[in-house]
């Protein structure tokens, strides 16, 4: 045994006791150096790393590099890197090389390589590194391969993106759950109108009357008709995206909400000078003018005041692409300076409990997916209070493939 290899367990052992005379590196006695403090630098190493020296790459690895080994252990011990990852040389082997022969220091991440774990084969996801080694004259010499097993790292990662779309489906859902209040009211007053009306038809014993209250019921029906329709076409999964105009789209917004602006003695205004229709999945823009007029809505509930929504063409200057602006604001007391960094926040809500906090991040999101940019702008200033959102879309807002 060689007193130059330092350390304990199971692979110093074996360094120390494996006859390297036959192997393309000779006797440790002889070896370079650089080769001994390497070889001494991974086995006192917790991490799984690897010496791979000389042009044949022969392999020198530590106890936390067994695992990733499996059954080659400990039979790769001292042979050529590429016999011992035969299989996963195609994948890493490349990295490798261009780090011998080219002194290129390089990483890859997540690659698949079998592993043994607990007496059983596993694919773990491994994200590995290669550093050049230098021999007495400087030459590259071989390399030091470090690896991380990222497999937890990638199942966080699917688990973070399946939580994500299940907030984004539960926002959704939320969404509609909040619309259910404003539309109980608006296709309640309808029907209490046909009752009403019913009623005075069977009591009335002239035609013409009759008629009229039965052309006043048939009105009546059509406007609950038409919440209805409006109301499906929030729930409704997009498929295909279509051509919409900002008049419709912030129609069927403020015809949801109609009852509650009355209620809350809010002010429209409306300025839509924009004529051009945008190419987008309607469904998902509905959601995002239905969550800011909401939530304006919000702002001025008990005190009232005035909503403005507006559209108007423009250009985006920073990308040169030309769209529609979408305005919605309020004069309601505005959003607290430290608060305003971070609206767009997943669960960040200044409603207390009656709040998801996923509204506008969920809205963030779909403006992002149509290309748009969503910005915000509040002010608590006596005289000038209150809050700006604006929507900034393409006309050809869509650009996902169809499938997506």
């Amino acid at each position: 045994m060689d007193p130059q290899i330092h350390g304990s367990g199971e692979m110093a052992d074996l360094v120390r006791s494996h006859d390297w005379s036959r192997t393309p590196l000779g006797p440790v006695e002889h070896w370079p150096g650089a080769l001994v403090c390497a070889v001494n630098t991974v086995l006192e190493s917790r991490i799984p790393m690897a010496v791979c020296w000389g042009p044949a790459m022969i392999l020198i690895y530590n106890d936390a590099c067994v695992a990733l080994l499996g059954e080659k252990h400990p039979q790769a011990l001292g042979a050529p890197a590429a016999e011992t990852w035969e299989s996963e040389w195609p994948a890493i082997g490349p990295r490798f090389e261009a780090a011998l022969r080219h002194g290129e220091a390089t990483a890859r991440e997540n690659v698949a390589i079998p592993t043994m774990r607990e007496g059983r084969r596993e694919e773990v996801f491994w994200t590995f590194s290669t550093i050049p080694l230098h021999g007495p004259q400087g030459e590259i010499a071989g390399l030091l391969a470090v690896f991380l097993d990222a497999t937890g790292e990638r199942e966080n990662a699917a688990w973070v993106k399946r939580a994500e779309a299940a907030l984004k489906e539960a926002e959704k859902l939320a969404a509609v759950g909040r619309l259910a209040a404003s539309i109980a009211h608006e296709i309640n007053n309808p029907l209490e109108a046909v009752s009403n009306l019913l009623f005075l038809a069977m009591q009335s014993a002239n035609m013409d009357e009759l008629q009229g209250y039965l052309r006043m019921a048939e009105r009546e029906l059509r406007r609950a008709s038409i919440i209805s329709s409006e109301t499906l076409r929030f729930n409704r999964k997009p498929t295909n995206p279509r051509q919409v105009s900002c008049d419709e789209l912030f129609e069927s917004a403020l015809f949801i909400h109609h009852g509650r602006i009355v209620n809350a003695r809010i002010q429209v205004e409306q300025r839509l000078t924009a004529h051009t229709p945008l190419h987008c999945f309607d469904g998902e823009i509905r959601q995002v003018l239905n969550n800011l007029i909401a939530n304006a809505i919000d702002a001025m509930q008990g005190t009232g005041g005035r909503l403005l929504v507006r559209s108007r063409e423009t250009t985006h200057w920073p990308t040169g692409r030309k769209g529609l602006m979408l305005t919605v604001a309020d004069t309601g007391a505005g959003i607290k300076p430290e608060h305003r960094r971070k609206i767009f926040e997943p669960f960040f809500t200044t409603k207390g409990t009656s709040g998801t906090g996923l509204g506008l991040w969920v809205s963030q999101e779909i403006a992002e997916r149509h290309q748009g940019k969503l910005r915000m702008r509040s002010s608590q200033q006596s005289g000038r209070n209150g809050t700006v959102f604006t929507l900034f879309l393409p006309f050809e807002a869509v650009l996902r493939q169809s499938a997506a």
